[in-house]
């Protein structure tokens, strides 16, 4: 049992979306996906490098806007060590009428290990 009735051959025919003379290519081309992909693949890697560098770049800018110079003699640190160099350096007096000196540190060292040897070439028998 059909609820419809049959069409009316002599009815107008209902209108309805007009189709486009050509119909568009359900092919993807190959060719045109792959250059797009490799273009998109070279820019993400350029892109990738860039911003390394650029990264690079500014932490060596850090780094040198946050290293404290030490050979600087305007800086407080920089005096302190410049003035302790000296001090493990130099000969100087330490106390004058003490006949108390100082000596440079490589001959202070020299010193102790001479009376060390000194010592004990005399403990032994």
């Amino acid at each position: 049992m059909n609820q419809f009735p049959p069409p009316d051959p002599a009815a107008a025919p209902v209108a309805g979306p007009a189709l486009p003379a050509q119909s568009e290519r359900d092919e993807i081309d190959v060719g045109t996906v792959i250059v797009v992909g490799a273009v998109i693949a070279v820019a993400v890697v350029l892109i990738a490098v860039l911003l390394q560098a650029w990264f690079y770049y500014g932490k060596g800018d850090l780094a040198v806007r946050r290293t404290v110079s030490t050979t600087n003699p305007q800086t407080g640190l920089g005096r302190a060590l410049i003035e302790q160099q000296e001090q493990i350096s130099t000969y100087r007096w330490i106390n004058r009428e003490a006949k108390l000196a100082a000596v440079p540190i490589e001959r202070a060292m020299e010193l102790v290990v001479q009376d060390m040897v000194r010592e004990q070439n005399s403990s032994q028998p």
